[in-house]
């Protein structure tokens, strides 16, 4: 007999469209009944496609007393018992609000207020805007004689598209008048106060201009609170319980075990926190990924939005993304971390969820990035602003290497990321190197020596280090390129990583194989080949390889004047035969750009090493 699967909705965000077509819905319903003893008005701040919409509908349901559609959840027994009573419901969805024009914000503002009066069949009167809000709450009471509970999603959701296209003077002038059309509105909750029985708000960032916090001053900000940590976004005991069957067929797809799927599924997808501790998967990719027919490891959440924000905030700040992970933040910075269009770069990346946060020992928070799918889409990013080549040229470079490496065509694989190399702006990328530097240096004394409590940031313990000495300058220089393009290409990259006898500079885990690189710089008069196997050497007196099983050891030899790769030694297979590849001098830039695939092949030499080491079955594929 075949199991038919509770089916699964990616981009469904209405509780009972959810319910009522008996999708697949992980239970948050026992957080309503902690949200209304918590205070009378709340406020969440969350990402985007993180929850939040879903949340607002299901306490509409909850409060609208639709007692059918919570069976079998936890808030079932609280609305069939008699302590619950019903509640007339205004739920306000502002993403809705054309921002075109400052009339245009009005007269949409208006019609969303006459949508729900005519729902709830009452009249709407009134001059303005704030006028109908008012007003509408005071008669729906009226009309009820209950107190009403008022539900706002992406409050802010108008102010934040302005934000984005705010370009000209006339932008900032529509921003202006948006915020104080806005300020007076949501002056009305407060007016209200007497007519109301609970408020929950959502929104992105915390737009002081909007006046929703100096106004309401019994306001309860539950978004660092750790008893709502997992109010939206899956556990893994969520994952684990409420995807078992969906699990077990896909690991089945795949090949692998199920701990091995759920142990993939962590590093795409797991690894959000907004308070510190309770780590969370992104809802909305965690979905995606289930619901294809074909599994693959999709960055879905990176790829709902547009990413011309993103890349465009990332060029103008000129930053690498290395200088973001474990940025030290206090708790008042991470309650009001600004305005999400003039905020500093981290607190952009904190409020739109791209950098996650974990809580120290002092009280205050170390920032990273939470997962595979954000890491490596920030840095293709910015990699993306260092090409000098077009995007049509970045992204099939990218796909050959991605292709390259998880076919293990090692040659062809390095001929790409020469290729790469070759195409960056070096002038910009030591720019943004710099100014990470002096932003490190700006904010020294706040940060934390004692990295025994902490845990190790994925980029690596030394990836924000100034390095003093000029050889190892330029190996962590041209690592952190390399890794970028690995990273780029669906590699997970570790540098620095410590083995029993020292660290190598990266340990990559390709598909269905693991990388070990050293880096060597190439003095004037040595020869490249004879550097690419020292590096390649090293890795096997040290014994890098160590904790792996069967891993490609590759020795890179990096030529600092020509900022490129001069040539690179690699053992693969059991028979540890050494192939070595010295690419031919470069003069001038049109030969620096030609098709380095041709000609990585003519100056090849193989040598046969033999080690004291024992061969080891290879790994099976997952």
């Amino acid at each position: 007999m075949i199991e038919i699967l509770p089916e699964i909705e990616s981009g469904l965000q209405e509780f009972e469209g959810i319910r009522n077509t008996k999708k697949l819905y992980v239970d948050k319903t026992a957080y309503l009944l902690k949200l209304r003893k918590f205070g009378k008005i709340i406020f969440l701040a969350r990402p985007r496609r993180f929850g939040k919409t879903l949340t607002i509908t299901t306490l509409k349901a909850f409060y609208s007393g639709k007692k059918e559609l919570f069976v079998g959840l936890e808030a079932e027994e609280y609305l069939n018992s008699a302590d619950f009573t019903p509640k007339p419901v205004i739920s306000l969805d502002m993403s809705r609000l054309n921002t075109e024009n400052i009339d245009l914000l009005k007269k949409s503002t208006v019609n969303l207020l006459g949508n729900i009066a005519s729902s709830l069949e009452i009249p709407l009167r009134g001059e303005s805007a704030s006028d109908n809000f008012q007003n509408l709450i005071i008669d729906l009471k009226k009309t009820t004689s209950k107190n009403v509970v008022l539900l706002i999603d992406e409050y802010d959701a108008p102010i934040i598209k302005l934000t984005q296209n705010n370009q000209t003077e006339r932008d900032n002038g529509l921003i202006k008048s948006a915020s104080v059309f806005f300020q007076e509105f949501y002056q009305m909750i407060k007016s209200c106060e007497a007519e109301l029985d609970f408020t929950f708000i959502t929104g992105v960032t915390k737009f002081t201009r909007m006046s929703v916090f100096s106004v309401l001053n019994n306001l309860n900000d539950i978004s660092l609170e750790p008893k709502f940590g997992a109010i939206v976004g899956f556990t893994h005991e969520e994952l684990t319980a409420n995807f078992a069957p969906h699990i077990e067929a896909a690991a089945k797809e795949l090949g692998m075990t199920d701990r091995q799927l759920t142990d993939k599924i962590r590093e795409y997808y797991d690894g959000f926190s907004f308070d510190g501790e309770t780590r969370l998967y992104n809802p909305y990719s965690t979905l995606c990924f289930f619901k294809q027919s074909v599994k693959y490891f999709d960055p879905f959440w990176m790829e709902s939005g547009s990413d011309r924000l993103i890349r465009d905030k990332i060029k103008d700040w000129n930053l690498t993304p290395e200088s973001f992970e474990s940025s030290e933040l206090s708790r008042s910075f991470i309650k009001y971390p600004g305005e999400i269009g003039n905020t500093t770069p981290i607190g952009f990346l904190y409020q739109a969820g791209y950098l996650s946060l974990r809580l120290k020992p002092d009280g205050n928070y170390r920032t990273v990035w939470p997962n595979q799918e954000v890491r490596e889409t920030i840095k293709r990013l910015f990699l993306a602003t260092l090409y000098t080549k077009d995007d049509d040229t970045f992204e099939k470079d990218i796909l050959k290497l991605s292709d390259y490496l998880n076919s293990m065509n090692i040659p062809q694989a390095i001929s790409v990321i020469k290729r790469q190399l070759a195409s960056l702006s070096y002038e910009r990328y030591d720019n943004a190197l710099s100014n990470s530097k002096s932003s490190e240096d700006s904010n020294k004394e706040t940060k934390s020596n004692d990295a025994r409590l902490e845990e190790p940031s994925a980029a690596g313990p030394d990836s924000n280090r100034v390095v003093t000495d000029t050889t190892s300058y330029n190996e962590f220089y041209y690592r952190n390129l390399i890794q970028m393009c690995l990273e780029t290409a669906g590699c997970f990259v570790s540098p620095e990583r410590h083995t029993s006898h020292g660290r190598c500079d990266l340990a990559v885990r390709c598909k269905n194989q693991n990388l070990i690189i050293e880096f060597k710089i190439k003095r004037k008069n040595e020869r490249a080949s004879t550097v690419a196997e020292r590096g390649l050497q090293q890795i096997i007196d040290k014994r890098y390889d160590g904790p792996y099983v069967n891993p490609i050891l590759i020795g890179l030899a990096i030529d600092s004047e020509e900022k490129n790769i001069a040539a690179f030694a690699y053992q693969k297979g059991e028979t540890k035969e050494t192939i070595v590849f010295d690419y031919p001098k470069v003069t001038g830039k049109t030969q620096a750009n030609r098709d380095i695939e041709q000609e990585s092949s003519k100056k090849t030499r193989r040598t046969s090493k033999k080690t004291r080491r024992t061969p080891k079955k290879p790994r099976q594929r997952m």
